[in-house]
């Protein structure tokens, strides 16, 4: 697969802008089928926006975007560095590219302000993401897209049966009680045959010991 130009790095760009909700922090069930929903038309789009190249898959769309994060906040934490470096005035050496400007706008809090070296919420932070962005990779694979959060578990309702199952149930309790009183006289009829034949064949056993006398 051929590398991916400047102008493809500025078309996800573009078209990921339209799409804020990849940038959420939250990994609930329902968060990540919307992230799924939008990357798959994200991926989509970027592919019928580039028809002279061969199509790209959804994960490598989403590799780029993840490189395109990580380039930005690197060279807005070199930035500002420099900057420090400089006593606050602004860079003469780096600037953002119009990709990495909008980058920059879609991640927000995350790179401003920029935690100092030493501080241990700039771990923290950088910590979380990894987390967030690792659970979000692996997921949607999964069948968590069903199972609804862990407080609507705990108080949803016991679904309640209808009137239209209660009527079926009652007629199936009736038609097997049915069936058992017919097997049961069946039964009844059986022995009773039984009985009939025994004292008929008693009887004609008696007649032909009298006939011999």
């Amino acid at each position: 697969m051929a590398r991916y130009e400047k102008s493809e790095r500025g078309l996800l760009a573009e078209i990921c802008q339209k799409y804020p909700i990849i940038g959420d922090k939250g990994y609930g069930g329902d968060i990540l089928k919307k992230k799924k929903v939008a990357w798959q038309k994200i991926a989509s789009e970027f592919n019928s926006s580039t028809p002279g190249r061969a199509p790209r898959t959804e994960e490598q769309i989403r590799g780029l975007w993840k490189r395109l994060k990580i380039s930005t906040k690197e060279k807005i934490d070199a930035m500002r560095s420099e900057a420090r470096k400089t006593g606050g005035g602004p860079s003469s050496n780096l600037n953002l590219d119009p990709e990495e400007e909008i980058v920059s706008g879609m991640l927000g809090s995350s790179v401003d302000p920029l935690p100092m070296d030493h501080d241990n919420d700039a771990v923290g932070f950088q910590e979380g993401q990894i987390l967030v962005e690792m659970v979000e990779e692996a997921v949607p694979e999964m069948v968590v897209e069903d199972v609804p959060p862990e407080n609507k578990r705990r108080s949803a309702p016991v679904p309640q049966k209808n009137k239209q199952s209660l009527y079926d149930e009652r007629l199936l309790q009736i038609a097997e009680k049915e069936h058992l009183q017919k097997m049961q006289m069946a039964a009844e009829k059986h022995e009773l045959e039984m009985q009939i034949l025994q004292l008929e064949k008693k009887i004609k056993m008696k007649i032909l010991e009298q006939m011999q006398m």
